[in-house]
């Protein structure tokens, strides 16, 4: 059980509701702070919204905004379970195999994962959550809509004991036995994409013809957009202490296979507090509404082709941002040379290691776009925070070549836009450390769009 640890028991218990908690800015910020009790009045604030998502052009899921956050904007918890209610119909069944993911290194086994709603969660109907933290560490997984064996009451749902909501977004990143999160990986976006059965479309839609395992639908903010240092470099300067990270966390919940509709919806999110004075855990909960008034869905956007300065940049002429579109993110994925994931010009911090590399560009209107020549990793990585020399943003073939001694091509590139709305990068971190900015569009509810994505191999 991730919140109920031998740590946070220590931490907490004989201490009440108004008890001091550690909290954690997001899983891309995770800086130990102190706050009061998240539930007291005034202590924290749960943001919620819901709308549309137009999906690869081709599919209309379901857009999830959250933040649970202090008075100065970072995360009010390390622990949450979330509960989503509504107007939607979730996917007749999950896509199989269920549990794909607690195969995986780290994986909760109390979760679905991006694979789809569990039995519970499908024999329910119109809801979305996670598994509580009273499951004991060593219960037998069950996905059952009859009682399992032994009596056990079924215990897997798509969030499982990981997933909570914190400084951005329904993450999962609960806390685990070491008070680390769970995971620094975001959820894929869009969860449970069955991409596969969708008309016209391949499987690993994101992934492009050259497909490498995590091909990038895994969302992460990079450079230039995010750029905690200031150096050009994101997460991939080598200065933060999270080596796990990709890139800073971007908060999207998308919910592929899921059929919203018009009416109320309901985020609820269960703390721990902890112990009464028989060792009992409790809990508080924080709720918060929001609606979807109309079901149109913004515009469906193409991924646009870029052209490579032969230097390690790329640049596009942006037109006019479409109809009901307020903001957009360019996401380019560097993928390294070569159908396997391999070396290449970027130096130890490049697609050799942490497979792929993120660049994100915010476009706010009609102009050039460019992503620079040394937006890459550091190539300088362990010389200290005084030593930072930049790598190419994306490697063309003589780069690659230079670099690794053979003959090499350029490196692989997936490009695809996301669309929004509302003002999902002023929400972000770093850019929201002291605010809670709003999170809904003009018509009150969070639209997004997102391009299937375009290949390109540089020269």
């Amino acid at each position: 059980m991730h919140g109920m640890v031998r740590r946070r028991q220590l931490l907490l218990a004989g201490i009440a509701a108004a008890a001091i908690l550690a909290g954690c800015s997001s899983a891309s910020n995770v800086i130990p702070i102190r706050t009061v009790n998240p539930a007291a009045p005034g202590q924290s604030t749960l943001q919620f919204k819901v709308g549309t998502a137009n999906i690869f052009g081709t599919e209309t899921g379901l857009n999830v905004v959250s933040t649970l956050r202090q008075p100065n904007g970072l995360s009010a918890v390390l622990v949450s379970t979330p509960t989503i209610t509504g107007a939607f119909t979730l996917p007749a069944t999950g896509a199989p195999p269920l549990l794909a993911e607690a195969a995986g290194a780290g994986a909760d086994a109390y979760s679905t994962g991006p694979s789809g709603p569990s039995a519970l969660e499908t024999a329910t109907g119109s809801i979305i959550e996670g598994t509580p933290q009273t499951v004991h560490p060593g219960t037998p997984v069950c996905d059952q809509v009859l009682p399992c064996a032994g009596g056990i009451s079924p215990n897997v749902t798509t969030f499982g004991q990981s997933g909570g909501i914190f400084g951005m977004g329904v993450q999962p990143a609960n806390s685990t036995n070491n008070g680390v999160p769970a995971t620094f990986q975001p959820y894929p976006v869009p969860l449970w994409d069955n991409s596969a059965n969708d008309a016209g479309l391949a499987a690993n839609t994101f992934c492009g013809s050259t497909v490498k395992a995590n091909c990038g639908t895994t969302m992460w903010g990079g450079p230039p957009a995010f750029d905690q240092h200031k150096n050009g470099m994101g997460f991939r300067d080598g200065l933060s202490p999270l080596g796990q990270a990709q890139g800073n966390q971007v908060g999207l919940s998308v919910f592929d296979g899921v059929t919203a509709k018009a009416g109320a919806y309901n985020l609820s999110v269960q703390i721990p507090t902890g112990f009464d004075n028989n060792g009992n855990p409790t809990f508080t909960t924080v709720t918060q509404s929001a609606s979807i008034a109309t079901l149109a869905t913004l515009p469906t956007l193409s991924a646009p082709a870029l052209t490579f300065d032969g230097s390690g940049g790329a640049s596009f002429v942006s037109g006019a941002l479409p109809a009901g579109v307020t903001e957009e993110y360019l996401e380019i994925v560097d993928q390294g040379p070569g159908a396997t994931v391999g070396a290449n010009c970027q130096g130890a911090l490049g697609t050799a290691s942490t497979f792929p590399v993120y660049y994100t560009i915010v476009i706010k209107g009609a102009g050039t776009v460019t992503l620079g020549d040394a937006n890459g990793p550091n190539l300088a990585a362990g010389k200290g925070p005084n030593v930072l020399t930049p790598a190419p943003s994306i490697c063309t073939a003589a780069q690659n070549t230079a670099a690794l001694g053979a003959a090499t091509p350029g490196d692989t590139v997936l490009v695809y836009l996301i669309g929004f709305d509302y003002d999902a990068f002023a929400a972000a971190y770093p850019n929201s450390n002291g605010s809670n900015t709003p999170l809904s569009g003009i018509a009150g509810q969070a639209d997004i769009s997102i391009s299937a994505p375009l290949q390109q191999v540089s020269p």
